[in-house]
């Protein structure tokens, strides 16, 4: 099971409508320290829109220099003092997870999209933090994508994958809110 078979690929170039200028597309990086929230940093890039290619099998993603595919993931992005690269590469695992029913992602209904096809993996590789490198050797990591013809009026999303006494776990978790005609729905919460 999966939407492999349901989507042509999740990263379709669509066009703004003409108020809100020419397409483009756009890398983002967040790093997050626990024990030093001061440290936290996040930057994002805007690329013409040409400089976005993609391939659906097997999954890779280009921004820029930048690639997210099936096994792996490399760039780096840099700007108002901050920096980071990252070169990670996991082993696919099984079918993509599906957090919508199947009907979801093969109708117009949805604005948004979200399914995970790397649920639970384990990362090797390095990323590096304002000079700082950190190394990864079989890390736990989850994929995750969103998209569509835009995103919630307001969404929070978790993932946890490194359950000590259950290495076979994960849990994701996604509310969202909707804006429709105009009126903000209520929450909507998926586990």
């Amino acid at each position: 099971r999966g939407p492999r078979k349901l989507l042509h690929h999740p990263f379709e170039q669509r066009r703004p409508d003409a108020a809100h200028g020419e397409p483009y597309a756009q890398l983002w990086f967040a790093a997050f320290f626990a024990d030093a929230p001061q440290k936290n940093f996040a930057r994002h890039q805007r690329f013409p829109i040409d400089a976005m290619r993609s391939s659906a099998a097997p999954f890779e993603l280009r921004v820029g220099d930048a690639v997210l595919a099936h096994d792996g993931a490399r760039g780096h992005i840099a700007g108002e003092g901050h920096s980071a690269s990252w070169n990670l590469a996991w082993q696919p695992s099984g079918p993509t997870q599906l957090h919508l029913p199947e009907s979801i992602y093969t109708t117009r209904f949805a604005d948004t999209r979200v399914l995970s096809p790397n649920w639970r993996v384990r990362a090797h590789g390095t990323i590096t933090l304002d000079g700082t490198k950190l190394v990864f050797d079989d890390a736990p990591l989850g994929q995750t994508h969103l998209w569509g013809r835009k995103h919630a009026h307001e969404w929070a999303w978790g993932h946890c994958n490194d359950f000590p006494n259950a290495p076979d776990a994960a849990l994701e978790t996604l509310t969202v809110r909707l804006k429709k005609r105009g009126a903000v729905l209520p929450p909507l919460t998926l586990v």
